[in-house]
């Protein structure tokens, strides 16, 4: 070979292999960086991104001696890994995926060779002995591992050097790196699927001819031509074992060397078992073969396997989306106004960006300049585009329609909105309904059942003395199905969050969707949840000579330390830094009191319901006693504000119902739903809203402490409550209830404990998503009896011998493909 020729194959190897991870290249990628004056391919922008970083960090010995393959795994030293992964424990590679504390931090890995539950098990198991690691949880439809552990007693290396220990790969979960790998595993599993489909055409067209006009003759030999069919198709069916199929041996090689028992292994044993005895077979030339078996086995598992990956792929969809929202560079514009494209982990809060039409948000921001419409589809569902301006916040992941804008950063990309919905949904997926830990428990344990009654009907026929014994022993290894099992739920769980989350809604704690399903009475707050939470000021009605713009200035200083509606509405009145307010408490629920320095002398201010306020007034005029009963008797919201024992302004509010709240408690009624409404608002107020809404059970001027009570003293009676607030001054109340709902700002995503979150604030989102969690919990109900029952028939037709290895074949890989099936109707929905 010439040097050209040489220097030439050299080029085409690298433009084939990223040279980060390994992966493909599509030889159209632009995704390149000059590395030591050579230029390098990359698969995707992550694996390009963490490259750079790496390089720039001054760790590029790290691509001399990276290769952590599972398989060269024995022949490397425990230190010697550690020494290679150690680059993640830089914090300038930590940047981009690791989050936390100074007592803790946190990550999302993908782990390769995830296969089964047993899988998830053993490295869940593994890593929570080890000091420092303080939780663990692995998805195995994502097959992502969230990490949570002590920085000061172990290292990121440390935990990914266990990993590794056990047989798996774990590297940092970056959105593009990780639709490449699917990419490929989609690639591999396409040319198993063709090879068996093709080349096992010679086998299945012998079987065929010998089915009709094959067999022995009077002398009991076969014909040539038959003969040397089972030799070819012997060897035929040796390379679909060794290609297609050595994926199950090596997953059970694996498992044995961890002393765990997988899915795989009742597989690899019937493969094997049928293999060697068809080579009995071939080589004396007497008895039956079952090369055409074994290749429908093989291609019905692949073919199996590859619909669940798609269900999978589809399950994890709308996460997905949401990681990849996100792009990965931003124009940064400077104080000399020019623009410079920088990498999204490069920006902090407080810089300027420019935001283009057609572009996504990279991170959370406030526009400073210009005005344009998004599309906020992506984050609340609503796909109508939305206009914003100047002092209006962005989310990232919207998409800018119109005209470019300047705006401030006011997250980094770790801690932005759409980085904390990822977060929450999959930490939703965690908390799992029953149905899904019992399952989950069974699928563990089953292969262990199936290999105990493979082995009583093994010696129960060898007692009968039929030489069919091992037909019928690999006809129960393959006919039982454990994957049926161990998918009944997890797929259907992960396709309902991706539903809820492409409603807009965000559903914290699946493990409630037992109790969604069997909601007897919801609870409304009014303000804020069956309002828009927008209120105006109408009017104020002054029962003091006092400084009216004093004590409005006053006022807002002590208001801009609250969220609540009313307050926000208040803010907005008069803005006026010069009197400060010191000491400030919110009561919840109630209002606020905060102290004001006057002459020497404190003041307390305080401003919220007439309850609240009252318990402090003393010695109100008759006039002002008219007043206050006027104010109260309209119908609107009312709060109070005083000083000290003296009430000196009452404020009138009007609020507009919520868009789609009529519609919303009129389909809670037609599912047999009582919706109730508690409020702390007057009660001419109060019952306005119930009877433009149709609602007949309400009270108000209700504390937080008697709402609560009231949810209690419901539940005593055997109801199921359901609430939605705002998700901070109902809080008591929401945890209170048996399943809660919130239309919290996404300002306060991190600190909202609901089960559900409305990231669009529509009402009519609660209604979709009691239909989802019932439909949800019927398709696993389904999947779960499908399996209990497929099994409790399959297996003991199979003991008895009437189940030829073929059928069996065919009858374990529909099982999974039903269940699949069946929960991809979520998908629908």
């Amino acid at each position: 070979m010439s040097s050209n020729q040489a220097t030439q194959t050299k080029t085409d190897y690298h433009s084939k292999q990223c040279f980060h991870c390994g992966l493909p290249v599509d030889l159209n990628s632009q995704e390149k960086l000059q590395i030591q004056d050579e230029e390098r391919n990359f698969c995707c922008h992550g694996c390009k991104a963490v490259c750079k970083t790496i390089i720039d960090a001054g760790l590029e010995n790290y691509y001399q001696s990276r290769d952590l393959g599972v398989n060269s795994n024995q022949q490397q030293n425990l230190q010697e890994v550690l020494d290679k992964l150690s680059i993640y424990d830089n914090e300038s590679v930590q940047k981009s995926f690791v989050r936390g504390r100074d007592d803790w931090q946190e990550a999302y890995l993908i782990l390769e060779g995830i296969r089964c539950s047993a899988c998830v098990w053993l490295n869940e198991l593994h890593l929570r002995q080890q000091q420092g690691v303080l939780d663990v949880h692995i998805d195995d439809i994502t097959q992502r591992a969230r990490v949570r552990w002590d920085p000061k007693q172990i290292a990121l290396s440390e935990i990914l050097a266990t990993i590794v220990s056990i047989g798996y790969q774990a590297h940092p979960y970056e959105p593009s790196h990780y639709l490449e790998l699917q990419k490929d595993n989609k690639r591999k599993n396409l040319q198993r699927i063709f090879y068996t489909a093709i080349i096992g055409m010679i086998p299945m067209h012998f079987a065929v001819a010998t089915w009709f006009i094959g067999g022995p003759d009077e002398q009991g030999q076969f014909a040539n031509w038959e003969t040397s069919g089972r030799w070819v198709s012997m060897f035929v069916t040796l390379t679909i074992l060794l290609y297609p199929a050595q994926e199950f041996f090596f997953g059970v090689w694996s498992d044995l060397k961890r002393r765990v028992i997988g899915m795989d292994v009742p597989i690899v044993l019937g493969l094997s078992s049928a293999y060697l005895l068809s080579v009995q077979s071939t080589i004396t030339g007497v008895g039956e073969v079952y090369y055409e078996s074994i290749i429908m086995f093989v291609l019905f598992i692949l073919l199996a396997r590859r619909l669940e990956q798609q269900a999978r792929v589809k399950a994890s969809d709308q996460l997905e989306r949401l990681a990849l929202a996100q792009p990965v560079d931003a124009n940064r514009v400077d104080e000399n106004g020019s623009i410079q494209l920088v990498s999204v982990l490069d920006l902090s809060p407080g810089d300027k960006i420019q935001i283009l039409a057609g572009g996504q948000i990279p991170v959370d921001c406030e526009i400073v300049e210009g005005q344009s419409s998004f599309n906020e589809s992506l984050l609340t569902g609503e796909s109508k585009a939305i206009g914003h301006g100047p002092g209006d916040r962005l989310m990232a992941g919207s998409v800018n329609y119109d005209q470019p804008v300047l705006a401030i950063v006011k997250s980094s990309e770790m801690d932005s909105t759409i980085a904390e919905i990822s977060r929450l949904a999959e930490s939703g997926l965690e908390n799992k309904p029953i149905q899904s830990v019992v399952a989950d428990k069974v699928a563990v344990r089953f292969v262990l059942f199936i290999l105990v009654i493979a082995l009583l009907t093994s010696l129960f026929w060898i007692y009968q003395g039929s030489a069919n014994w091992l037909v019928i022993t690999v006809s129960v290894l393959i006919v039982t199905c454990p994957c049926a099992l161990a998918l009944a739920v997890p797929i259907a769980l992960t396709l309902s969050s991706s539903r809820f989350l492409k409603k807009g809604i965000l559903a914290i704690n699946m493990s409630i969707l037992n109790k969604v399903q069997a909601i007897d009475l919801f609870v409304f707050d009014k303000t804020g949840t069956l309002t828009e939470g927008k209120p105006e000021l109408v009017d104020v009605i002054w029962l003091q000579e006092v400084d009216q713009q004093n004590a409005l200035s006053t006022l807002n200083n002590l208001v801009a330390h609250s969220e609540h509606p009313i307050a926000k509405a208040m803010y907005k009145q008069k803005v006026n830094t010069s009197i400060k307010v010191e000491d400030i408490q919110n009561i919840v629920g109630q209002g606020m009191q905060g102290s004001v320095l006057k002459n020497s002398e404190a003041e307390v201010w305080r401003f919220g319901s007439y309850d609240y306020i009252s318990e402090f007034i003393v010695d109100l005029e008759v006039w002002q006693k008219e007043k206050i009963k006027s104010a109260r008797e309209g119908n609107y919201s009312i709060s109070c504000l005083a000083v000290d024992n003296q009430l000196l302004a009452i404020f009138l509010f009007e609020d507009s119902l919520r868009e789609g709240s009529k519609q919303t408690i009129h389909q809670l009624i037609m599912m047999g739903i009582k919706p109730v409404i508690l409020s702390g608002d007057t009660v001419e107020s109060v019952s306005s809203a119930a009877n433009e809404l149709g609602i007949d059970e309400y009270t108000a001027s209700m504390t937080p402490q008697q709402k609560m009570q009231w949810v209690v003293d419901r539940q005593a009676k055997g109801k199921v409550v359901a609430m939605v607030g705002d998700g901070i001054n109902d809080a008591p109340t929401l945890a209170c209830a048996d399943v809660s709902f919130s239309l919290a700002d996404s300002t306060a995503l991190a600190n909202n404990h609901s089960d559900f979150l409305l990231l669009g604030s529509k009402l009519k989102s609660i209604p979709q998503s009691i239909r989802l969690a019932d439909k949800t919990l019927r398709l696993i109900k389904q999947n779960i009896s499908w399996a209990i029952l497929y099994n409790l028939i399959a297996i003991p037709f199979a003991m008895a011998g009437l189940v030829a290895p073929w059928v069996a074949a065919i009858g374990m890989s529909a099982s999974s493909v039903i269940v699949v099936l069946n929960s991809m109707r979520l998908a629908k929905f």
